[in-house]
């Protein structure tokens, strides 16, 4: 061999290290969190993409793979002038053969009435979405959207024809056609903020749906839900029930259940049906904002007049468990309590409620069948200063010493054999800021947005 083609070959670089595309697919992945908008990290995707032709096709599946449309970008629009259209609309119109890596939607309906949205041709082109999320920024008639120009009927009509979806997501719209949308077959999470439902003959179609999230919806009979024989996680706001069906009539498979509503004495007989019906339930959540009403039988409550004392939560909270004793199947309970702070002493507040807090403490101790599953009780007291205007401060000092009061008072609950027990009390200010339990973290794998 001559002398030049040895040294040659000596002096060339070795090959790049080969990464199998599983690999390289996985570092992709990792770079955008499961359930998270592909923008959170445009700018490293569109780098890696950059690496060479295996990276370039593993980084368009994930920024192609969720579309948002029009973009909100937190500036108000110019009244009578269309947002401007995602770039990423621009781009799959000009390569069609980009529209297969789209798998999840957001169509936001901002525009004025009798706008025409273009973004919707190329929108009602993506074979292979399996979640949907239309926005509306008014509350807008399913039935007539299209003779106002919006467009989101024939795009929610147009993937439930196809089966596809598994995650919906709709907010703001009334008459939705709730039995259309059970019908889908690969259904599993549906998500309703601040809708009404068209009332049709309940549908005769098994739903696989498994998570149910209702907010702000408007007279809604469970019986539109019966269909949903194998629901496991129901979350329920500013409940409005609008017939006499029980939960556990209308989800016998039903595991995890939260209850949230800013205003129980608006909701009583909501609350008390939906609580009176839960005895199959193994993981439950309760958010109590402000109580200031009489409760009605099952939980025989007497609070009187408008009171809002944090005496109202605690009695509510024991006699709401004396009621469920030896009828549950209970394994996670996380109860938290809002109290707004007014001026005066937390030990004047909260101190009174020790006696209410044994008695919830022999409730849950005295008889190991009155919870033989219980696994584990957080209970959280947060305490906002928010609406004050700066007419006082929460006495942390006062607030710490209640919160080992409290935990004395609980000990019992922490020695028992089988029962984690996690307490706090805490100043926040935020009125929509709590704690994510466990049991929910889980389960929001199913939350869209």
């Amino acid at each position: 061999m001559p002398t030049s083609i040895v040294l040659n070959a000596s002096n060339q670089e070795p090959p790049a290290p080969f990464l199998p595309t599983e690999i390289v697919e996985l570092i992709i992945d990792n770079l955008v969190p499961e359930g998270r908008h592909p923008r959170v990290a445009y700018d490293e995707l569109t780098s890696c993409s950059l690496v060479c032709r295996t990276w370039l096709h593993a980084c368009r599946r994930r920024i192609f793979s969720h579309v948002e449309t029009p973009v909100y970008d937190g500036v108000r629009a110019i009244p009578g002038q269309p947002p401007n259209e995602d770039k990423l609309i621009e781009v799959l119109n000009r390569n069609p053969t980009l529209l297969g890596n789209v798998r999840q939607v957001t169509y936001n309906v901002y525009q004025q009435e009798g706008n025409e949205d273009a973004s919707i041709s190329i929108l009602l082109r993506l074979p292979l979405v399996k979640r949907l999320s239309i926005h509306c920024a008014r509350y807008t008639s399913f039935e007539s959207a299209n003779e106002r120009g919006s467009n989101f009927r024939s795009l929610l009509m147009h993937y439930i024809s196809t089966g596809n979806l598994s995650h919906l997501s709709v907010s703001k719209i009334d008459k939705l056609p709730m039995n259309d949308i059970l019908s889908t077959p690969s259904l599993e999470c549906l998500i309703v903020h601040d809708c009404g439902f068209r009332v049709d003959k309940r549908s005769s179609h098994h739903s696989p749906l498994k998570f149910l999230k209702i907010d702000g919806h408007k007279n809604m009979p469970w019986s539109i839900f019966q269909s949903c024989r194998e629901l496991e996680t129901l979350i329920i706001g500013k409940p409005a029930i609008a017939d006499d069906c029980m939960v556990e009539d209308a989800f016998p498979n039903l595991k995890y259940l939260k209850l949230s509503t800013p205003h129980w004495d608006e909701q009583v007989a909501p609350v008390n049906q939906i609580l009176a019906g839960v005895s199959h339930v193994e993981q439950m959540r309760i958010e109590i904002s402000s109580v200031k009403c009489q409760f009605p039988k099952p939980f025989r409550i007497d609070i009187g007049g408008s009171s809002r004392s944090f005496w109202t939560f605690a009695t509510m909270i024991r006699d709401m468990m004396s009621a469920i004793q030896g009828n549950n199947v209970l394994e996670e309970l996380d109860i938290i309590l809002h109290y707004q702070y007014r001026p005066r002493s937390i030990a004047d507040e909260f101190t009174p409620t020790l006696d209410d807090w044994r008695m919830f403490t022999s409730i849950l101790t005295d008889n190991p069948a009155s919870f033989p599953f219980l696994r584990r009780l957080s209970l959280q007291i947060l305490v906002s200063e928010e609406l004050n205007w700066g007419c006082g401060k929460v006495n942390q000092e006062e607030l710490a010493a209640f919160e080992g009061a409290l935990r004395c008072m609980l000990q019992p609950i922490a020695h028992a054999p089988n029962i984690s027990l996690k307490v706090k009390a805490r100043v926040y200010n935020s009125l929509n800021y709590f704690f994510s339990p466990p049991s929910f973290e889980t389960n929001s794998l199913f939350e869209l947005d």
